[in-house]
């Protein structure tokens, strides 16, 4: 209902949006009574909220009792004007239900703020794992994740203009819901100033704006976008505690290498589940023309992960004609996100087009340069106002030529800013354009085994990144002697907690031989699993005896050769990296040192003095030092061959300083293989490690290249862990004795030395046309015979995905892999 004034005692007892359109929206008879508190608003449409609270909330009531925002009512914006809703500030606007369709348990005492930036983790009491359908009170957002304090797949769901009631969660969401975080939503008009200057914001009617960091609360006028312009500054924790935006800018332009902080997709990725976990409505990183490519792979990269990134975030530096393409841009850059233009001129300067064009000085504001400026802005802006994908855009008000105030003080609007601050373009969010996280299940990662051999048990250990997003995960193995993987157990689900997601350990008693492992998950409502990665372990009969062969074949293996032991301490260089008897580095940085020392020999590495004893508690012997910073890789290799046999290697490990963690390069490779890598990242201080490989059978004789050393983390040297090494060992397995070896079954594709033509993959068979039925139509094919000659029948050989047909059906489209 609109009305122009209010002139008399009005009382709102229905569900109605009671919108007062006069610039002097009551008269001093005037006033507004909501009796209808669930359901019914005062909207006055061009006076600004700290306006409406300072000069006119005199002639409203709730229930009868005087309005005072923030007691028994919110004062908001609404576009250019405000909104008060009828809300005690001890409103519980959201309530949650244990069963679809509103009915099971209820619980509503849920409330704003975050947990140091991010969403709150639920209880058992808040329904944590509960959850299937909410209702949401009109003027809040809030954002869901299945994770505990915000990690896992999330969404935003936002009542905007009237309250949203979801009486089914998705499938992969209900009773999944661990944590939420709940935000006053801000009803934002579609044109807004790049600027956090009230003065400014006010002049132009601008409703949001944004700087070049956390930004500030300017509620209730303005929301002011916390603005992460890389990674990772401001921190995702100082972005997720503002409270005056329930939205945030990230990535400045990090496709253009011309900009403060150019960074990688990879980058910008490695940061992003902490901003989804602020519960923030998050924009993309921002675009840049000239590398468009980076914005898609960014984008891309979200969906195919099933993260959440609800806005696309894009610079429009633009002539009138490029604004007709954002249509396309939503589509082929965002996925179909709807848009926000963070940044935008009507032309560019380094193009020389559009106001650059026709107004050459940028200090020139005459009328003529004013009026060009308007005529060429005007209907970009009306296409703007006109486009439903586009939700909010911000002015980039720079040199005076394209100023929507004169620099000159007075702070006049020019043409085009009296035109700006007085446009009607209505409201920024559109439902229908809103954009829903894709539902992306992946294959657990990083499955690894380590064998016990004295309790003779084998712990497999791997990530999955759903975390209870799933109906069940399954560990399964395929034993010595077999073919097929047989289901060893169910694992209980866990939620999402870490950003490689949580971890889990699953204990078997293996049988001799090699066993092979994968780990299955079902998505939601499916029975088609996604497997992780297949790990095998060779268990070895106990009757094996396992004789030290290191000094055979290993040359140096624990660093004693008094040739290469330091006399003096070494600190970081190029050229302090040492050479070691046996050993080869090719690491320089500077930002490291390596060096093989006497164990207690007081000596120091970069600072820090090398243990004082040895694996075995005695002064004896020596053990290879290495210090390293800012993520380069520091280690040593030897090479050695290996007869064919069964051999486990090891080796001992001892940290001197800093826990931090890093990715361990200590392990072998045989031959081409792939390396084997010790899974430890991260090592406890003042204590030796002894690390021991599962077994590994080579069937021939093999050139082994052994590894010890780290990549470190970023930072620098002293951050990182100071590792020192010792004991290379190497141990052949006797199987004179073993009688109880598991039964190895090894299959070899034999079919092209038996058969001739397997597959029908001769091309001189290839139907050139339909066949249909008939005696003559039983044709040949390579190497095959055939006595088929029946008139109701037919035969031939047809390329995979053919248009030909026989007997009137097509070939398969695809072949059976």
């Amino acid at each position: 209902q609109t009305v122009s004034q209010v002139t008399d005692s009005v009382s709102l007892t229905t569900d109605v949006d009671y919108v007062i359109s006069h610039d002097v929206p009551f008269t001093t008879t005037g006033k507004v009574n909501i009796e209808n508190t669930e359901h019914a608003v005062v909207i006055i449409q061009r006076i600004k909220p700290s306006k409406v609270i300072t000069s006119w909330l005199s002639h409203l009531y709730i229930k009868g009792v005087k309005a005072v925002s923030g007691v028994n009512c919110q004062v908001k914006m609404y576009a250019s004007g405000a909104i008060i809703l009828p809300y005690a500030n001890t409103i519980r606007p959201l309530t949650c239900y244990t069963e679809s369709n509103y009915g099971g348990t209820a619980y509503d005492n849920y409330t704003e703020g975050h947990v140091g930036g991010f969403m709150k983790t639920l209880t058992e009491a808040s329904l944590n794992n509960q959850i299937r359908s909410f209702k949401l009170k009109r003027g809040y957002m809030v954002t869901f994740a299945l994770g505990q304090s915000g990690w896992g797949y999330s969404r935003c769901f936002i009542a905007d203009r009237e309250d949203l009631e979801i009486p089914v969660l998705s499938s992969n969401m209900a009773g999944r819901i661990s944590s939420y975080r709940l935000f006053k939503w801000q009803n934002a008009k579609k044109g807004n100033l790049a600027s956090t200057n009230a003065k400014y914001c006010a002049l132009v009617n601008a409703t949001s704006g944004f700087d070049w960091a956390e930004g500030r609360n300017m509620l209730p006028d303005v929301e002011c976008v916390p603005n992460h312009i890389y990674e990772d500054w401001p921190s995702a924790s100082v972005i997720g505690s503002v409270t005056g935006s329930c939205h945030s800018k990230n990535n400045n332009e990090p496709g253009n290498a011309s900009d403060d902080t150019p960074q990688s997709v990879e980058v910008v990725l490695d940061n992003w589940q902490n901003l989804m976990r602020t519960g923030l409505r998050l924009c993309s990183e921002s675009s840049h023309d000239g590398s468009m490519g980076h914005l898609q792979a960014f984008i891309d990269s979200i969906d195919a992960r099933g993260w959440r990134c609800d806005i696309l975030d894009l610079h429009c530096y633009w002539t009138q004609g490029q604004f007709d393409n954002l249509t396309s841009y939503s589509d082929n850059y965002g996925n179909g996100r709807p848009i926000w233009i963070s940044e935008w001129l009507w032309g560019a300067w380094w193009n020389n087009n559009g106001i650059f064009a026709l107004v050459p000085t940028a200090t020139d504001f005459s009328f003529s340069a004013q009026k060009k400026l308007l005529d060429g802005t005007k209907p970009i802006l009306e296409k703007l106002n006109a486009h439903p994908r586009v939700e909010r855009y911000f002015y980039w008000n720079a040199e005076e030529r394209t100023s929507l105030w004169s620099k000159d003080g007075a702070d006049t609007l020019s043409q085009l800013g009296r035109y700006y601050a007085t446009m009607n373009e209505g409201l920024a969010f559109n439902r229908a354009y809103e954009f829903i996280p894709k539902v992306v299940y992946r294959a657990p990662n990083n499955l690894s085994t380590q064998f016990d051999n004295t309790a003779r048990t084998l712990t497999l250990s791997w990530n999955d990144i759903n975390g209870d997003m799933l109906d069940s995960m399954v560990v399964m193995c395929k034993r010595p002697g077999t073919t097929q993987y047989v289901r060893l157990a169910a694992v209980n689900l866990k939620d999402m907690n870490a950003k490689n997601g949580p971890a889990y350990t699953y204990a078997d008693t293996p049988i001799n031989g090699t066993n092979t492992y994968r780990i299955a998950i079902y998505p939601v409502g499916s029975k088609t699993p996604k497997y992780s990665n297949t790990v095998s372990s060779l268990v070895i009969s106990q009757k094996a005896i396992w004789n030290d062969v290191t000094s055979t074949y290993v040359t140096n293996p624990g660093f004693d050769d008094s040739n290469s032991l330091q006399t003096t301490s070494v600190t970081n260089g190029t050229a302090n990296h040492k050479p070691v008897t046996g050993w080869t580095t090719t690491c320089t940085d500077a930002n490291g040192s390596s060096a093989a020392f006497r164990i207690g020999s007081g000596l120091q590495l970069n600072g820090k003095t090398v243990p004082a004893r040895n694996a075995e508690g005695t002064v004896a012997g020596g053990a290879l030092g290495i210090s390293q910073g800012w993520n380069q890789a520091n280690y040593y290799t030897q090479k050695v061959t290996l007869p064919a046999g069964t051999y486990r290697i090891g080796f001992t490990v001892y940290n001197v300083a800093n826990t931090g963690t890093f990715i361990n390069l200590c392990g072998y490779q045989a031959g081409t293989q792939s390396p084997v890598y010790d899974n430890a990242t991260s090592l406890q201080t003042g204590s030796w490690r002894t690390a021991t490989f599962d077994p590994f059978t080579l069937i021939q004789e093999t050139d082994l290249t052994l590894s010890l050393g780290y990549t470190s983390a970023g930072g620098t040297s002293t951050t990182n862990p100071y590792l020192f090494f010792d004991n290379v060992r190497i141990e052949r397995a006797d199987m004179t004795n073993v009688d109880d070896a598991g039964d190895e079954i090894v299959y070899i594709d034999v079919t092209d030395s038996i058969f001739t033509n397997p597959g029908f993959d001769n091309q001189t068979d290839f139907q050139k046309a339909n066949l249909t039925n008939g005696t003559a139509n039983h044709k040949k094919a390579t190497g095959w015979a055939t006595i088929g000659a029946d008139a109701n029948g037919s035969s031939g050989v047809f390329a995979i995905g053919t248009p030909y047909t026989i007997n009137g059906k097509p070939a398969p489209a695809k072949d059976a892999t």
